[in-house]
């Protein structure tokens, strides 16, 4: 780290924290430590060992460090308590699912494939009708429009759907 300027901590009071430098280092003395420090002198600080603006240093790093990890608790205690309400409400959800699930007659789901396919086979049917309409309209000249059918299972045909009816109620 780059060495403390003493213009940096001239109005700073003296430090209260516990430990060696807190009876009589202010921050001016720190600065004058530091950059003694800096230029390989020895520390003037009074009632400081050799090195005991480097012990400070490194028991507020260590401060720094264990607010850092209590504060990463508290995140992860608040994600844990977020995750366990969403899983409740998905089991909640998907218990819901089940016993809607329960309450379908495999017959009746035998009887709407047979319908979705049976309306597949007519609807086939019906264009290739509308085709042969269209073609014959052309060779006799008379007009002939196709009834507009929503294509069912696609967006397209939802849309479409939708707007027919909205025309209809008009």
């Amino acid at each position: 780290p780059p060495p403390i300027r003493s213009q940096d901590l001239s109005s700073c009071p003296p430090i209260r924290s516990p430990g060696p430098l807190a009876r009589s280092a202010t921050a001016g003395q720190l600065s004058r430590s530091s950059s003694a420090a800096a230029a390989g002198r020895p520390s003037q600080i009074r009632g400081a060992g050799e090195g005991g603006a480097e012990a400070e240093v490194r028991q507020l790093r260590e401060e720094v460090r264990r607010l850092q990890r209590e504060m990463d608790r508290d995140v992860m205690a608040a994600e844990i308590k977020r995750l366990r309400r969403e899983n409740e409400d998905t089991k909640r959800e998907n218990e819901e699912l089940h016993s809607a699930l329960d309450n379908i007659n495999p017959e009746e789901l035998d009887e709407l494939d047979v319908l979705r396919h049976d309306f597949a086979k007519m609807a086939s049917v019906a264009d290739a009708y509308e085709a042969q309409l269209q073609q014959l309209s052309a060779q006799h000249n008379f007009d002939f429009a196709p009834l507009a059918r929503p294509k069912p299972k696609t967006e397209e045909g939802k849309k479409e759907g939708e707007r027919l009816r909205e025309e209809e109620e008009k």
